[in-house]
């Protein structure tokens, strides 16, 4: 048998949501998000599907302020810091910043749970 990793964008959500540290709102921003999904698939020997062995998810993205002060947020933060981005649709999902610094405006995110439905 062997594997092989296939990965794809599944998603791409944008739109304008609220970045909560806790429960308290500390921005209104722009985010535009990229959900990839990575499979590990094992293939028989003749390089037939065999089955899924497992599919992860990675969710990366961009976040610019448009009212309240992120950048603050961003630079006193460490990657233990964790923060929750509320989507225009309903969802929600926690986050750290990658870098404290923007790059053109927009900070860098990699979130570290799946999407939920706010509360």
């Amino acid at each position: 048998m062997t594997f092989s990793r296939w990965t794809s964008v599944i998603e791409t959500p944008e739109g304008i949501g609220k970045v909560l540290k806790e429960t308290e709102s500390v921005a209104d921003v722009k985010y535009a998000l990229s959900v990839e999904v990575e499979e590990l698939i094992v293939k028989t020997f003749r390089m037939q599907p065999k089955g899924l062995l497992e599919a992860t998810n990675k969710i990366t993205g961009k976040i610019s302020a448009t009212t309240g002060d992120i950048g603050s947020i961003a630079e006193s933060s460490d990657a233990s810091s964790l923060f929750t981005l509320l989507l225009a649709d309903g969802r929600e999902i926690d986050f750290s910043f990658v870098e404290s610094e923007p790059v053109d405006g927009e900070y860098l995110i990699q979130c570290v749970s799946d999407f939920r439905q706010s509360s």
